[in-house]
């Protein structure tokens, strides 16, 4: 790994971390079955995998922000109808 993609990680909490490898464990278990990638996994192909599921991680957070929006503009627009 490259220092540069060293240096773009995340400062985590102690329990963000473990979270971290726990949700890390799961996806190398879904990805590349119980075992975790076979020692011919190339990091290219580990990457592909990461970044489907970065592109996941980034739907949902879009998702979440879409809903909490939704629930922020309700509860303007009924605040707005009381006064």
């Amino acid at each position: 790994m490259s220092k540069d993609a060293q240096n773009q990680d995340l400062e985590l909490t102690p329990e963000e971390k473990e979270n971290f490898s726990e949700l890390v464990a799961l996806l190398a278990r879904h990805g590349f079955g119980a075992a975790g990638p076979p020692r011919e996994t190339t990091f290219a192909q580990i990457e592909r995998f990461g970044h489907q599921a970065g592109q996941m991680v980034a739907r949902a957070i879009e998702s979440q922000k879409s809903r909490s929006s939704s629930v922020t503009s309700s509860q303007f627009s009924r605040s707005a109808r009381a006064t």
